[in-house]
């Protein structure tokens, strides 16, 4: 199991010399097991990043949302698998506490908000909005537990379990 953190800041990114130590992007982890399968927590600036890396897999991704909070998925649209063809992406959507936000990630490329609209990505995109509500569950390779988060809006913690590690 192998650990990337392609973002750690919060509310915006801070690009600059003075921020290349710990990274300038906003919230986005990469896990990827010994057999190539992908998992993600989050979806801020750094997944830009993560994406121009597995543009070059067919692989399926499972991405993990804590909660829908701006600096948590304003990456998204910038997120090269999601303009390929038939790549099958798997959003699994933190258990937050406003029902019409669930898909907040797939909104913001609606209407005036973005030039490319979410009905028109090529790839394979499944919302999934009942699974974080759940203590645990698998996905693909993965064990995942959940554990509600206490933060404005609610939200929904991971930990991941697989190749005998766990992250949380």
């Amino acid at each position: 199991m192998r650990l990337t953190f392609y973002g750690v800041r919060g509310s915006i990114p801070t690009p600059g010399a003075a921020y290349v130590r710990y990274g300038g992007n906003t919230a986005c982890v990469h896990i990827e097991l010994e057999d190539g399968t992908d998992i993600i927590l989050d979806s801020g600036t750094g997944i830009r990043v993560l994406g121009e890396r597995l543009i070059q897999k067919d692989t399926p991704i499972n991405l993990l949302l804590s909660h829908n909070h701006w600096d948590h998925i304003q990456g998204f649209p910038f997120f090269k698998p999601i303009y390929q063809a038939d790549r099958d992406i798997t959003i699994v959507v933190g258990d937050v506490e406003d029902e019409q936000t669930k898909n907040a990630i797939l909104m913001q490329m609606s209407g005036s908000f973005f030039p490319v609209s979410y009905q028109h990505l090529p790839a394979n995109i499944t919302l999934n909005t009942q699974l974080a509500t759940q203590k645990n569950f698998t996905l693909n390779s993965f064990n995942v537990f959940t554990a509600p988060l206490n933060h404005p809006g609610g939200g929904t913690a991971y930990c991941v379990h697989a190749e005998g590690k766990k992250i949380a």
